[in-house]
């Protein structure tokens, strides 16, 4: 959910799209993964697919690298600038 409230931006309407996977995030809900969150998942993920502001890294234009870490996770991207 980190790396995908980083690219919220080329997912239109995350907030609505999102709430299935958010609810596994509250203290008082248990980690259950059925229907709703895989379909949540699986519509997110062709989202960002889709998305014309994405794309594979090209090495010839100035690219910048932002990254983050805990003690549980990591994660970085590469922007073109």
């Amino acid at each position: 959910m980190g790396m995908l409230n980083h690219l919220r931006k080329f997912v239109p309407r995350l907030a609505d799209l999102s709430e299935p996977l958010r609810l596994l995030l509250r203290k008082d809900s248990s980690l259950v993964w059925e229907g709703p969150q895989q379909y949540t998942f699986q519509q997110i993920k062709e989202a960002l697919l889709s998305s014309e502001e994405l794309a594979h890294y090209d090495p010839n234009p100035r690219t910048i690298i932002s990254a983050d870490a805990s003690s549980t996770g990591l994660g970085a991207e590469l922007t073109r600038v």
